[in-house]
């Protein structure tokens, strides 16, 4: 275990982090650093930039094949999913007609069943099914808020507000469910009893996050912030 690499995330390899999915913060502490630079640059510039961004990465990908070394880190592929979505916060008040949201759920459910069909991992093929049905789905939400369709309500927001918690703790959550047997119980029964098991689950892991979130997380934030003001 790379414990230096785990607390301060300059590691990115998975099997060596005491908390597995510490290898995406990196990331996102990347992403963050370079955002960091729209605050030196005029808004429209910044715009045209993070298109710019995000066609030279797609050209990235398909054109040029890094697999290793910082090269791989500094231009990963991941950094597209981050770069799209702020290309769709760019263009979130566009997304005012209630067929727009029929589109996107559309790719949304072809592109991930396209993933899950090819087993699409951390690759780069990640990004043409995973990653775009991710961001399809994000689309689908803001076109219909902006139609007045649907609003979040309370408990999805509860859900936002414990995402991070949910985040952390998901791969904890899911080798209690395989290494319990409880995994391996469920596939063994018929499908409805099945399925119902693993939506059980799911939410029990929601409805554990959300408690965390509230007792520890939330407290502890609060703490940290009045200590640094």
């Amino acid at each position: 275990m790379d414990i230096a690499g785990s607390i301060f995330l300059t590691n990115t390899e998975i099997y060596k982090l005491v908390l597995p999915i510490n290898w995406s913060l990196t990331y996102e502490l990347y992403f963050y650093l370079l955002f960091t630079l729209r605050f030196a640059t005029r808004l429209n510039a910044v715009k045209i930039i993070m298109h710019i961004i995000l066609f030279l990465m797609f050209l990235r990908i398909i054109f040029i094949w890094v697999d290793s070394g910082l090269a791989y880190f500094f231009a990963s592929h991941f950094l597209v999913e981050f770069f799209a979505g702020v290309v769709l916060y760019i263009h979130r008040e566009r997304l005012n007609n209630p067929w727009i949201a029929v589109i996107f759920a559309l790719v949304a459910i072809i592109s991930f069943a396209h993933g899950v069909q090819i087993n699409a991992l951390n690759n780069v093929v990640r990004i043409f099914t995973f990653g775009v049905s991710a961001i399809s789905i994000i689309a689908v939400a803001i076109t219909l808020e902006n139609c007045k369709i649907y609003l979040a309500n309370k408990i999805f927001i509860r859900i936002g507000d414990a995402s991070y918690t949910i985040y952390l703790s998901h791969l904890l959550f899911l080798n209690i469910f395989y290494f319990s047997g409880l995994r391996t119980f469920l596939s063994t029964e018929n499908w409805i009893i099945a399925e119902a098991g693993f939506f059980a689950y799911i939410f029990g892991i929601v409805w554990s996050s959300i408690i965390i979130y509230k007792k520890f997380e939330f407290p502890f934030y609060n703490f940290i912030s009045k200590k640094i003001t």
